[in-house]
């Protein structure tokens, strides 16, 4: 039986929904689940288990006692995260660029 991959369909625009949130507060703080599925669209349980998936590697989780995901809460994100998103540049989405930058100028000075 294969596995169901989860990354594109819902961890992915859980974390993109994360990482906007925080940026919005503009300040350290938590965001919920319940703020995560209500920008995502995403049910709740859905969006607590791609935090659990991602927790440590790309999101600090504080739990709080009892079933309900509503009420559990993000207090941060990683560097991985950000990179994750395409909010911080990788080492390959800076090397892209570089070699882009690399070939536009060796063809604006071809064409002097």
């Amino acid at each position: 039986m294969a596995v169901t991959p989860t990354w594109f369909d819902r961890d992915l625009p859980v974390l993109e929904a994360t990482i906007q949130l925080f940026e919005e507060m503009g300040h350290p703080g938590v965001v919920q689940v319940a703020q995560i599925a209500e920008r995502t669209g995403i049910e709740p349980p859905a969006v607590f288990a791609a935090l659990v998936a991602m927790q440590d590697e790309y999101v600090t989780l504080r739990m709080v006692m009892g079933g309900d995901p509503n009420p559990q809460m993000v207090s941060g994100v990683t560097a991985d995260a950000r990179r994750a998103v395409g909010q911080w540049p990788s080492i390959d989405t800076f090397s892209d660029r570089l070699v882009a930058a690399l070939r536009d100028a060796a063809e604006t000075s071809l064409t002097r």
